[in-house]
């Protein structure tokens, strides 16, 4: 199906965005996850670190799961959030990222994939679209129900922050370490 999707450049894989709205425990989300992590690590892989782990968050911003079921939609977390971290230990090493990177892939996993029902209940799911501004994420909430219908509106918007530091707030949020290895679960 993915090979269905007419692309100029191999990297335009790399902004374009993906939904789905049944998704597992995220067996399609983790193919396209993998085809634009290649891209990026094609693309990037030699830039300075932060360039790098900017460009393998922004990748991550643009996939998107629902499903019914809480245990798939975590499973599809920490499938994609291994799948990064693997991609990022073969190209920079595993103890080479920035403070608060990782907390920052695993808040953007738990804002993009997410439990809800699309049939019946798509004005009550929140979609966050992470607009790039520089190395900042400007985030925007919407209704699925609303951008299903033309020219949805915002529910919100957060100012734009750098990517670190959304990582950093979050794991302050939670009031614990975020290590790599701590499970979604009660996240």
């Amino acid at each position: 199906m993915l090979d269905l999707i007419p692309s100029k450049q191999p990297s335009d894989i790399i902004k374009r965005r993906y939904l789905e709205p049944a998704c597992g425990n995220g067996n399609f989300l983790v193919e396209i996850l993998r085809r634009k992590l290649e891209q990026v690590n094609t693309k990037f892989s030699r830039s300075p670190l932060k360039a790098y782990e900017f460009n393998v968050a922004r990748t991550l911003t643009t996939i998107y799961g629902i499903d019914i079921c809480e245990e798939n939609v975590i499973e599809a977390r920490e499938r994609l959030y291994m799948m990064t971290k693997l991609a990022i230990d073969m190209n920079r090493g595993s103890y080479l990222s920035s403070d608060g990177f990782f907390a920052l892939i695993k808040y953007i996993l738990c804002k993009n994939i997410i439990v809800g029902d699309t049939i019946s209940d798509a004005d009550s799911i929140r979609i966050v679209e992470f607009l790039a501004r520089g190395r900042s994420f400007e985030q925007r909430t919407y209704s699925l129900g609303d951008l299903m219908r033309p020219h949805p509106l915002p529910l919100s918007i957060s100012a734009s922050e750098h990517f670190l530091k959304i990582g950093a707030k979050y794991t302050a949020a939670l009031g614990l370490k975020l290590a790599p290895q701590i499970p979604f679960e009660g996240i």
